[in-house]
């Protein structure tokens, strides 16, 4: 039978906590070649159950988590228009020397100018829209069932 929550609680500070959404997907890693991503299905005192997207049941023991991971934008459709304008600027990094012996240093530089344009532009919705949340529960977390 599954709890009412599942708490992640620092060990120095313990007022700072975080409570394990139900609904929403971590990546927790085991060892260091194991990996699971999915939600999780059930749990206890003693282990977790998440369920992948391919439906697979995946039981791991509470003690053998090393880190949980999540990306805090669950929603990432939004990031799409961004990393299409980080790949032109990449391939006009790429056409620069071709530009330097075909048109001349001038029209290579104003490439250069453009490609990093093009890379202030997408970097920090990038960056933003990418980050994580890690909990390292064998250094300064650990999982309280309540």
């Amino acid at each position: 039978m599954a709890q009412d929550k599942i708490i992640l609680q620092h060990q120095k500070r313990e007022r700072r906590q975080k409570v394990l959404a139900l609904d929403k997907s971590y990546q927790y890693k085991l060892d260091e070649v194991t990996y699971h991503y999915g939600q999780i299905q059930s749990f206890d005192k003693e282990q977790i159950t998440i369920i992948k997207y391919d439906s697979v049941l995946v039981s791991m023991k509470i003690d053998e988590i090393e880190l949980i991971t999540r990306v805090k934008s669950q929603n990432t459709k939004w990031l799409e228009p961004f990393g299409y304008i980080a790949f032109g600027a990449a391939m006009t990094v790429g056409a620069i020397p071709v530009l330097w012996l075909i048109e001349g240093g001038a029209t290579a530089l104003g490439a250069l100018e453009f490609a990093g344009i093009l890379t202030a532009v997408s970097a920090p919705p990038l960056l933003i829209g990418w980050r994580q949340e890690r909990f390292n529960l064998k250094k300064r977390w650990r999982i309280e069932v309540r």
